[in-house]
């Protein structure tokens, strides 16, 4: 996927927001474009399969640091279950 199809897949998902930054990152095995969005006090980030298009994590905060609301969906959801059951296999 071309970084501007990865623009236009995270406008649609967080509509008025604007994109503050995009990277392509080799993560968890697999290639994906990790999004960062603002839209007034709430700050966005979601991440992309490079290869599906598949959106593979999505989170949002609000600006106070004490307000977290995390999201995860995909494959990733059970890599991220299992390091916190067996830190050690990190």
């Amino acid at each position: 996927m071309s970084e501007s199809k990865c623009r236009s897949l995270a406008q649609k998902k967080v509509p008025g927001a604007s994109i503050t930054s995009i990277r392509l990152k080799y993560d968890d095995g697999i290639d994906q474009y990790k999004v960062k969005m603002k839209k007034g006090n709430k700050k966005y980030e979601l991440e992309y399969h490079a290869r599906t298009r598949e959106l593979i994590g999505y989170g949002k905060r609000k600006s106070s640091p004490n307000r977290v609301t995390i999201i995860i969906l995909g494959p990733r959801r059970q890599n991220r279950s299992l390091c916190q059951r067996y830190p050690a296999q990190r």
